[in-house]
């Protein structure tokens, strides 16, 4: 994963979100919605909102179920 993370990277990707392993359908839409809604509503970096919503996730705030590491642990940026 590292390997195509690095080649966006070099081709001028600012920011790269990727997932280390498979992840829920549902978990995924949520967390990438808050995420954008983070980024273009409230005009935070994406390196705030994952930190955000990665925590809110965390701290069950995106429902109790969501609260599992299997929901938001995968999640990880490259800059």
């Amino acid at each position: 994963m590292v390997g195509l993370a690095r080649a966006f990277l070099v081709a001028g990707a600012g920011n790269l979100g990727v997932s280390l392993w498979e992840v829920d359908d549902t978990g995924t839409s949520l967390f990438m919605t808050a995420l954008y809604q983070k980024v273009l509503a409230d005009g935070k970096t994406f390196r705030q909102a994952y930190y955000e919503v990665k925590n809110a996730f965390r701290h069950g705030e995106a429902g109790e179920d969501y609260a599992r590491p299997m929901y938001w642990a995968a999640f990880t940026m490259y800059e």
